[in-house]
């Protein structure tokens, strides 16, 4: 971004109070509170990538003729499911190997990764191996009326918590999945999903979920980041301006437009900032110059195609 000014003057220096959209003072961003993607060094120590393809059972719920995705008019950022349904309406094994619920979501940043929640009958007993079970995680595609999963399109893990791993997070009867790594989900237009429980050796079924799954469309996960600096007795101070597209996207912000308004100050600024691939950064200036005593006010706005994000922060003299 090309210089422009923004925010006091007068031998003093600058205090920043952000509000609007979420974290930290001095930052906007159009991203959750949930934390990064990326999985971490031991986040699969509980987990098998399963290797081999599999169907799930006849579902005539299902339905029979689901397209596998949406056309690739916008990025698709992954997939989410919530599983209900069964194959199994009595199941008569333990209800520690019984499923009540799950839910699912595949992204493709990071090389694919997934995650989930899965919900049982009752907690198992890590000393009574009648109560234990394989859980299998699959995402596929409809045929007919049953998911088809893909090789590499599953994962897998102990219905029990041996205090040895550190994902899946086991909680009585509930085993939930942090990110994963998962690399067929890396380019994956799934549009359905099953959960199996079964004997350790995978022989047999003791209960099953499925249900379909849903693309859901990647934008870009833009911040603004303003950092505070000493003004100047005279003129204008330079501001420097911080605009990220977060690795945990695979959207790229094209074409990103800065509008800067200022309340009590002078500013100048350019509004092109250009395009912002994921995991990028550009970085710029803003140049602020004092025009009143007390508080200013200097707001920041993106636009881009498909996000609007605002950052104001409020400026003041500090005086030495």
């Amino acid at each position: 971004m090309r210089r422009t000014p923004r925010l006091l003057a007068s031998s003093t220096a600058l205090a920043v109070t952000a509000s609007l959209l979420l974290l930290v003072p001095g930052t906007a961003t159009a991203a959750d509170d949930r934390g990064s993607l990326e999985p971490t060094a031991r986040s699969g120590d509980g987990i098998t990538v399963v290797d081999g393809a599999a169907s799930s059972r006849d579902f005539v719920r299902l339905g029979a003729s689901a397209p596998a995705g949406r056309a690739s008019t916008w990025p698709i950022g992954g997939g989410r499911a919530t599983l209900t349904g069964t194959t199994v309406p009595a199941p008569t094994a333990a209800p520690a190997q019984q499923l009540v619920g799950a839910r699912m979501a595949h992204y493709r940043v990071y090389g694919g990764v997934m995650e989930g929640v899965v919900s049982l009958a009752a907690a198992p007993d890590p000393a009574d191996p009648a109560t234990h079970a394989l859980i299998v995680m699959r995402w596929g595609t409809i045929s007919d009326s049953t998911c088809s999963s893909p090789e590499g399109g599953a994962i897998a893990f102990s219905n029990t918590d041996t205090d040895t791993v550190s994902n899946p997070v086991y909680a009585g009867d509930r085993i939930t999945v942090k990110p994963t790594r998962l690399p067929a989900a890396r380019t994956a237009r799934w549009n359905c999903a099953f959960v199996d429980s079964r004997s350790l050796d995978g022989a047999t079924l003791n209960d099953d979920l499925i249900g379909r799954a849903s693309l859901f469309r990647q934008k870009p996960d833009l911040s603004i980041r303003v950092k505070g600096r000493e003004l100047r007795a005279r003129g204008f101070t330079r501001i420097p301006v911080i605009i990220k597209n977060s690795r945990d996207t695979v959207a790229t912000a094209p074409r990103v437009r800065l509008t800067v308004i200022g309340r009590g100050v002078a500013v100048r600024y350019n509004p092109r900032v250009g395009t912002i691939k994921p995991g990028t950064t550009r970085r710029g200036a803003i140049f602020v110059k004092d025009t009143r005593r007390g508080i200013g006010y200097v707001t920041l706005k993106l636009r881009t195609k498909t996000l609007r994000l605002k950052l104001r922060v409020a400026v003041r003299e500090v005086r030495r």
